[in-house]
């Protein structure tokens, strides 16, 4: 994970990437879990992302594709904000 973020550090700024794409792992969980299942998590669980209401996150905070997200100036993942399985973006 260091040789990836020491990589986006030196040359993530020199592409033009216009998204980061995370696959998911047990590190990564952005909630589509959550969505899958049907059900919704009590509060405060996930309260503290970015100040912002709980969002069906299985973290309490940032992942490390938005911390890369941010490095590299691309959009933050919207996933975990969707409230149905339905995650097609325009």
């Amino acid at each position: 994970m260091l040789t990836i973020c020491s990589t986006i550090l030196r040359f993530g700024r020199s592409y033009d990437y216009p998204a980061a794409f995370n696959f998911g792992d047990s590190n990564s969980d952005t909630g589509e879990l959550v969505a899958a299942q049907g059900f919704s998590l009590s509060l405060p669980y996930g309260q503290s992302y970015f100040n912002t209401p709980s969002s069906g996150r299985f973290s309490n905070g940032r992942l490390i594709v938005d911390f890369i997200s941010k490095i590299s100036n691309t959009p933050y993942s919207l996933f975990a904000f969707h409230v149905s399985n339905n995650f097609w973006c325009p």
